[in-house]
C-alpha cells in the first residue's frame, strides 16, 4: 500500500511538471506541489499540445560573463525564455538570468537564479519590448521564442 501511495505521488508531480502554468517553471511547481501549495487552478490544459506548435526564434544569447542583451520586441501573446548552464571548468558558479520591460526599468522578473548545472523554460503572455539581464560566471545558453 505504502508503495503504491509513493508511486502515486511522484505520477502527480510528474504530471504537475508537464502542465504547469505559463508563468511558472517547472521548477516552482515542484516545490508548490512539494510544499502542499499546488492547486489545479495553476495547471494549464493542453500544455502537450505546446510541444507540437511552431515556435518563432527571437533571440540568441551566450556566453561566460555576465552582460546585457539588446532589446527584443515581443508582438504574439506567447513566448518562451530558454535557458541551459553549465560550470566553467569544475569551478561550479552561480547563474541569474533576469527579464527587464525596456519601459520599466526599475522592475525585473528572476527568470532562473541557480548554482551548477541547470537548465529549464519559462513560457510567458505578455507584449512589449523587453531585454535579459545575466549575471554569472559560468557557460550560458539563452533563447528567447515566440509562438507563431
Amino acid at each position: 500500500m505504502r508503495n503504491t501511495t509513493f508511486i502515486g505521488f511522484f505520477l502527480w508531480i510528474f504530471i504537475l511538471l508537464g502542465l504547469t502554468g505559463c508563468n511558472e517553471t517547472r521548477r516552482e511547481a515542484m516545490n508548490r506541489a512539494l510544499n502542499g501549495e499546488a492547486s489545479t487552478s495553476n495547471i494549464a490544459e493542453g500544455n502537450e499540445e505546446k510541444l507540437k506548435l511552431k515556435w518563432n526564434k527571437i533571440y540568441n544569447l551566450k556566453g561566460t560573463k555576465s552582460k546585457k542583451s539588446k532589446v527584443f520586441k515581443i508582438t504574439g501573446k506567447e513566448w518562451k525564455i530558454s535557458w541551459k548552464t553549465t560550470p566553467q571548468k569544475s569551478k561550479e558558479g552561480e547563474f541569474i538570468l533576469l527579464l527587464r520591460d525596456k519601459r520599466n526599468k526599475s522592475d525585473a522578473e528572476i527568470i532562473a537564479n541557480v548554482t551548477g548545472a541547470d537548465e529549464d523554460t519559462r513560457y510567458l503572455n505578455s507584449k512589449g519590448n523587453y531585454y535579459l539581464v545575466v549575471n554569472t560566471n559560468q557557460n550560458y545558453e539563452v533563447f528567447v521564442e515566440e509562438l507563431k
